[in-house]
């Protein structure tokens, strides 16, 4: 029986008993549990309502779950694409390159140098200029070590070893201008002047500013960390705007050798590649453009990777010879009417 049935039921009854005729207390109560009866109906026709009233909000909550399932799932399916699992480019694979696998096989020889390999090892770079020598341990308690020692007879050097380390210190040159407090020739007041490159009370040499240009330019060393090697080891302060200008003046002392090489790659080869590769500078993305032979290699950093940073190489743009490059449209574009090979990898 439905809750429908069971109402139905319950009002014939009510009729039924409303007709009865009974004491006055019976009728209080027939008339309290009716109604105490009707109250139960409409609270359960109540909870009825509300509970489909959830089940449809169920029901469309298990369809938006379903949807975002999806979304998420493609979502990561293509955060997990890169260049080598999709049609993707390799430019935006960004800084998170994936893992390489070598093609090598094992040849199944053991680790390290093999039978008849010519060998090497480090070279000592000149002469000690220390030497240390180490006796016997029975001898270093024996009453005659001294005079064994002096007589140059007793002991020789069975066995050298070499430790090659480096002593990394400062220099402090004080220049002093000297003045004629008493000239013996006349009262003339002479006084001596500084060498042109001793400009300041204190000032960096040029050692100073050859490492901190290699680390920013070789190494790749950011100027924080510079001032933090030049300060641990060195216990020299030195701030970013000074190692910027060591830079700029590096930069300035080789643009001449700079030139020179793009104008060796323009006219004097006959083969170059050209290529571009990303960088982060300041957590942004910009490229290094590139143009090499055999034997010089020319870079630029560019913010853009396309045809304005090719053109801004420069090193290609009017190149005659053979251009080995990986096909990418715009480098494809700009040597179109060059004689070019292409690499496929």
């Amino acid at each position: 029986m439905n809750l429908s049935d069971f109402q139905s039921k319950f009002q014939e009854i009510t009729k039924s008993l409303s007709k009865a005729k009974v004491s006055a207390e019976i009728r209080v109560m027939i008339d309290t549990l009716i109604m105490f009866v009707t109250m139960m109906f409409e609270f359960v026709n109540k909870l009825i309502v509300q509970n489909e009233e959830q089940s449809k909000d169920n029901e469309s909550l298990r369809d938006t779950i379903k949807d975002l399932q999806s979304t998420i799932k493609e979502l990561q399916r293509q955060l997990g694409l890169n260049s080598q699992n999709s049609s993707k480019p390799p430019s935006t694979d960004g800084f998170k390159k994936p893992r390489t696998k070598s093609l090598r096989q094992s040849s199944g020889k053991k680790v390290g140098g093999q039978n008849a390999h010519k060998g090497s090892c480090q070279k000592i770079p000149h002469e000690p200029d220390e030497v240390k020598q180490h006796y016997p341990d029975k001898c270093l308690t024996c009453p005659h070590l001294s005079e064994c020692k002096s007589s140059g007879s007793v002991f020789q050097c069975g066995q050298s070893r070499f430790v090659i380390d480096a002593k990394i210190e400062t220099i402090v040159t004080e220049h002093q201008a000297m003045e004629v407090a008493h000239c013996p020739c006349s009262n003339e007041k002479l006084t001596a002047t500084f060498p042109s490159d001793v400009k300041a009370y204190t000032q960096y040499g040029s050692t100073i500013s050859v490492l901190a240009t290699i680390f920013n330019t070789f190494g790749a060393v950011s100027t924080n960390r510079i001032q933090t090697i030049f300060k641990n080891l060195l216990d020299v302060t030195i701030s970013e705007a000074t190692i910027l200008s060591m830079i700029d003046k590096g930069a300035t002392m080789v643009t001449d050798t700079v030139k020179q090489i793009k104008a060796h790659i323009e006219t004097n080869s006959d083969i170059a590649h050209a290529d571009e590769t990303g960088l982060n500078v300041n957590s942004k993305t910009f490229w290094v453009h590139t143009a090499s032979t055999d034997k010089y290699t020319y870079l630029i950093l560019h913010k853009k990777r396309g045809l304005e940073g090719v053109k801004a190489n420069g090193a290609i743009v009017d190149y005659k010879g053979v251009v080995v490059h990986d096909c990418w449209g715009r480098t494809s574009s700009l040597i179109s009417s060059m004689l070019y090979a292409v690499l496929i990898f």
